[in-house]
Order: C-alpha cells, then sequence, then structure tokens
C-alpha cells in the first residue's frame, strides 16, 4: 500500500495468529499489540498520526515496547559504511543517544555502552523526536540533498558557458572533496579559510552572507514539512511497497 498525508490509517486492536507474519517473521504463539493507554484511536488520516514520532510508530506498527524494558537509543552521526570503516581503523565516529524509558534505572549507563561498543568518540544527548527531525532535516539538506543540488547546478552553470566537463567537475566535486572538505576536517572551516588563497577568502566572504540568504528560507521549510510528517508521509508513500529498492536505484541512477 502506498501512503499519502490524507491516507487514513485504522488504529485499532489487531491479533496476530501462531503462523501469520509479523515483517517477514513467522510467528509461533498469539500476539496481539497494545498501547500504552490501552486505548484505541480509531480512523485518523496519515498526517494526523504523523504528529508526534512515538505515535508514528504505534499506530504505523502496531509494536509497542512494553512497560518492563529499557528504550533506548544510540545514532551515529554517519552512514553505516563510515560506522564501520572508522571502528576498524579506530577513528571513531560521534553519536546521539536519548533514553525513551528507564525501566531498571539504568537505561543511560546502558545506552552510553552502546555508544561506546559501537566506537562512537564523543557521545551527546538527545530525544528520539529531536533525532528524527534533525536527521532528516539534514539528509535533505546539508549532507546530502542541498549539497548535490548544489553541485548540480554550478556544473551546469559552467558547462553552460563552455567549460570542459573535465574542468567543471574538478572546479564543482574534486578540488571540495578531495581538497578543501579535507581541510575542514582537520582543523574547521576557520582553519580552511586561512590556508586558502586570498581570492578565494575574499570570494567566499562576500558570497558567504547571499547564498545563505538564499536557501535559509528553503530550509526553513524543510524543517516544517519534517516537523508536521510530510517528510515522513512522503517516505512511506515512496518506500511502502516491494519494489521501493528498485525504484529507489533508478532514481539515484
Amino acid at each position: 500500500m502506498e501512503y499519502t498525508p490524507a491516507t487514513v490509517v485504522i488504529d485499532t486492536a489487531i491479533v496476530f495468529e501462531p503462523g501469520m507474519h509479523i515483517c517477514g517473521i513467522k510467528i509461533d504463539k498469539r500476539y496481539q499489540p497494545k498501547n500504552y493507554s490501552g486505548k484505541w484511536s480509531g480512523p485518523a488520516t496519515v498526517r494526523k498520526a504523523l504528529k508526534t514520532v512515538p505515535r508514528l510508530y504505534k499506530k504505523q506498527t502496531g509494536v509497542v515496547p512494553p512497560g518492563n524494558v529499557d528504550v533506548i537509543m544510540v545514532a551515529p552521526k554517519g552512514s553505516g559504511t563510515s560506522v564501520r570503516r572508522n571502528f576498524l581503523s579506530g577513528a571513531g565516529i560521534n553519536s546521539s543517544f536519548a533514553v525513551g524509558q528507564d525501566y531498571t534505572g539504568r537505561a543511560k549507563e546502558r545506552c552510553l555502552a552502546v555508544g561506546i561498543g559501537i566506537g562512537s568518540g564523543y557521545l551527546f544527548p538527545t530525544t528520539f523526536q529531536h533525532e528524527v527531525f534533525s536527521d532528516l532535516t539534514g539528509e535533505r539538506g546539508v549532507l546530502m540533498g542541498a549539497l548535490a543540488g548544489i553541485m548540480d547546478a554550478q556544473y551546469a552553470v559552467l558547462r553552460a558557458n563552455g567549460h570542459s566537463p573535465s574542468e567543471a567537475f574538478n572546479e564543482t566535486v574534486e578540488e571540495l572533496t578531495q581538497s578543501l572538505i579535507r581541510l575542514v576536517d582537520e582543523n574547521g572551516m576557520d582553519w580552511m579559510y586561512a590556508n586558502c588563497s586570498a581570492t578565494a577568502q575574499r570570494g567566499a566572504l562576500d558570497w558567504r552572507p547571499r547564498f545563505k540568504k538564499a536557501v535559509l528560507p528553503l530550509f526553513k521549510q524543510l524543517y516544517q514539512r519534517v516537523k508536521t510528517g510530510k517528510e515522513c508521509a512522503r517516505v512511506l508513500a515512496a518506500c511502502g511497497h516491494c519494489n521501493s529498492t528498485v525504484d529507489r536505484s533508478r532514481n539515484v541512477s
């Protein structure tokens, strides 16, 4: 089934009998998910259901953590590939952490242990909601969507003005990924500025506020779409069917 913000979902009692499947896993005993309150909300649009992340999780999956367990989260600030590579190299990776439910009184301790176990060199506290909101904003913004969009735009302008593919690529992608971003990684943005030519410094200082002014409204719009659940509904609609992986691969290609 594909979802839109107006799609109606039913939050009601459901029973899984032995032999049925949940997320592809065959269950061997009768199972009935329950909400914390013990009550059901009935019909609701996806837009309404997405007002809070916990509500989304309960309504869409029917899976509710029981009250007698710790609910914790560790969110590495990078892709799974980066987490693994950094772990093997000993570099580690920053992670956020949150405690959603502390049944044992040791949830935070266990959460930090998980973070250290996956190689987190720095751990900072957050909430489940803030993690989702910042993560979705970052992926669509600077980390992937905005970065790719800016590269596309600059490359297109250079090519349209007679620059060769090699020149356009190197001035757009190669110099960023192989030189400048590595300077930022070493000692920060100011250090990168200090180690570039005077022409690069002057141009960047002049154009940075102009780019900020141009994209700030777009980032505000993006955050509101994340906060109201529209981006999550978009993901559900695009990824909620069996061919979603194939479809995404085609889009990337």
